[in-house]
């Protein structure tokens, strides 16, 4: 059974969510790959809580707290994000380095009284209160933690077991967290996406994470990203009677002149011009 397996076997169906995030390039590997869906904090409250820009920056700056009390500490530990959603988080330690952490969340701990955490953040975050509080109706209640931990550091052992008994074939052609940050903008292409905010979370330098993605895609960050952008845009275009300024938002464009400039630059034609073509 390879982790995707287990993790699957584990988490499929249920309220709680588990989530691995990779720092190692460990989940690159066939017998570690785990699909998107576990990847990210990918539940339905996680993404709407990402719906504005400061929404989204909150969400990453909570996950590098935790990334980063996981590799001080490598030791198992529980806690909530500003909207009083709860977690389990368990750093897997191979030859004394964290690899990659294990989220589980989506809890709602003790009948804690999420209104008030919602009420308080969305004053900052500019996110739909009603949204938040109707997405919590379906968080998973919990009392305990200790089992949700258990099957944590259940998942962090299989890893370990995992890494000593299957070797790893290095491919020198591609860096892990190139493909990790190509794998972000295609889960959050539509949010407000920055290079900076993403090397916090795989803990690499920023100019040396903007270069090695240009030495290997041969492309910028941000043009990879605005690509993506557009190609979506395009399809939108074709498929939707959708406005442009309504497109725009919807790929990730806080600007529609912006948005105009960058597909123009790409397509030759302006959105409009696209739309009729056939």
């Amino acid at each position: 059974m390879n982790l995707g397996e287990l993790v699957h076997l584990l988490g499929d169906g249920k309220q709680y969510h588990i989530c691995i995030h990779d720092l190692s390039g460990l989940l690159e590997y066939e017998s570690y790959q785990i699909g998107s869906p576990y990847e990210y904090h990918s539940r339905d409250i996680c993404n709407a809580a990402k719906t504005t820009s400061k929404g989204m920056q909150l969400c990453l700056a909570c996950k590098y707290l935790a990334l980063e009390k996981a590799i001080e500490t490598k030791e198992s530990y529980h806690g909530a994000c500003p909207l009083g959603v709860y977690e389990v988080v368990t750093p897997v330690v191979i030859e004394g380095k964290v690899v990659c952490v294990i989220f589980i969340g989506n809890l709602h701990y003790r009948q804690r009284d999420l209104a008030k955490d919602i009420h308080r953040t969305v004053k900052f975050t500019k996110v739909d209160e009603h949204l938040l509080l109707e997405e919590a109706k379906h968080l998973c209640p919990v009392e305990h933690l200790e089992p949700l931990t258990q099957m944590a550091e259940l998942i962090s052992s299989y890893i370990c077991l995992l890494y000593q008994t299957i070797r790893i074939k290095v491919h020198s052609d591609t860096h892990w967290a190139v493909e990790a940050l190509k794998k972000y903008i295609a889960q959050y292409y539509d949010k407000d996406l920055k290079l900076s905010h993403l090397a916090r979370l795989y803990y690499l330098n920023e100019t040396y994470l903007g270069r090695l993605f240009k030495q290997q895609e041969g492309t910028t960050f941000t043009n990879y990203l605005n690509n993506i952008r557009v190609e979506t845009a395009c399809k939108m275009l074709k498929m939707t009677d959708n406005s442009i300024l309504s497109i725009s938002m919807a790929v990730g464009f806080n600007n529609v002149t912006y948005f105009n400039r960058v597909f123009k630059k790409q397509t030759g034609m302006t959105p409009a011009e696209y739309r009729k073509t056939d």
